[in-house]
């Protein structure tokens, strides 16, 4: 009998809407990066990663550039607030 992990199939479903709201936000994924800077495009796909998961990445919120773009990025999805549940909010 095979068991299955609820909560693996539930981070499944969240990292699938995620990926979603990430495309329907942009034409392309170039168009992301070239907004925001190749960076939030890994952070992007860590983050998917992260739901899938349960876990959580980093983002710097105080002189990295490259992680407040990612965060300016996400805030404007249609989830955000779910999403931001799966990121530690760190200080430089």
């Amino acid at each position: 009998m095979t068991t299955i992990n609820t909560t693996n199939v539930r981070g499944a479903d969240l990292a699938a809407t995620f990926y979603r709201e990430v495309l329907d936000a942009s034409e392309t994924l170039s168009d992301i990066e070239e907004a925001h800077g190749a960076r939030t495009i890994y952070h992007l796909f860590y983050l998917m990663g992260a739901i899938v998961s349960g876990d959580h990445i980093d983002l710097f919120t105080g002189d990295t550039l490259d992680d407040r773009e990612t965060i300016a990025f996400i805030d404007t999805l249609p989830s955000a607030q779910r999403w931001r549940e799966f990121i530690n909010f760190r200080k430089d």
